[in-house]
């Protein structure tokens, strides 16, 4: 819920709030905001190409031009800055500092591209269906260089996807590449009185050396989880391995948790 500001209240607004009430904006902040005194900016235009600037906390911004659901751009205060400097204060012009947002389509949101300000892109590929994350490319100007790829996995469970596994590949430039992976165990817990299940995170590993590019072997960490029918953590363990039974490298690590009656 936002509230609708004016003049009345100027001296208690950010300097980059401020800016706006002369020039017959619609102002509005956040009643109850989660991080921060937030804003909404409403600036009307001709030809219904209206402009709405969504401010964050530290004065970040993102913004929405016309009537395009999705954001079109984002700015930090410092580009919002240089921006302002060079006579284009609202971030339209194509040589204003920003990221620009580009996505798969018009009705699903699913962002497909951010462009930087120093031609940087971040590519994202989904999944049509379940609309989760399959993979993030991010490269050099111009998409000519990848400089990471980050894969995800999913396992369904119930009518639900559950995130599995997260493959990072990272590149030197000269050809190497380092692969580094984490894995996520769950388990289904019911009792007669639900109707559905309750899913809870059991084990969490991490390659903690990572794969070489001549395929040497890696060395993983796994934390396993043991809870409680509140689902709360009663026993956590921490292994060198990918098993609660197999070789150890070194000796377990074991925390035990105990719980007052009042929690």
């Amino acid at each position: 819920m936002f509230n609708r500001l004016d003049d009345v209240h100027r001296d208690r607004l950010p300097i980059w709030i401020q800016r706006h009430i002369d020039g017959g904006a619609l102002i509005y902040r956040a009643l109850s905001p989660k991080d921060g005194a937030n804003f909404i900016v409403l600036i009307p235009q001709e030809s219904n190409q209206s402009i709405v600037h969504w401010y964050g906390s530290k004065g970040e911004r993102i913004t929405f031009v016309g009537d395009n659901k999705f954001a079109a751009y984002g700015q930090s205060l410092d580009q919002q800055y240089r921006g302002s400097v060079a006579g284009d204060p609202d971030g339209l012009r194509a040589d204003s500092p920003k990221t620009l947002f580009s996505y798969e389509n018009k009705t699903s949101g699913l962002m497909s591209k951010m462009t930087d300000a120093q031609g940087r892109e971040t590519h994202y590929s989904w999944d049509a269906l379940t609309r989760k994350l399959l993979s993030v490319v991010e490269t050099g100007p111009g998409g000519q260089e990848i400089a990471k790829r980050t894969e995800f996995k999913y396992t369904p469970i119930w009518k639900y996807h559950y995130l599995s596994e997260v493959t990072e590949r990272t590149f030197d430039g000269l050809g190497g590449e380092a692969v580094r992976r984490s894995r996520y165990g769950y388990s289904e817990y019911s009792k007669p009185e639900y109707l559905n299940y309750d899913v809870r995170l059991t084990s969490e590993s991490r390659e903690i050396l990572g794969t070489g590019a001549n395929g040497s072997s890696s060395q993983w960490v796994t934390t396993f989880y043991t809870k409680d029918d509140q689902a709360r953590i009663t026993n956590i363990r921490k292994v060198a391995g990918l098993s609660a039974d197999g070789p150890r490298l070194e000796p377990d690590t074991v925390i035990s948790l105990t719980t007052s009656q009042n929690s």
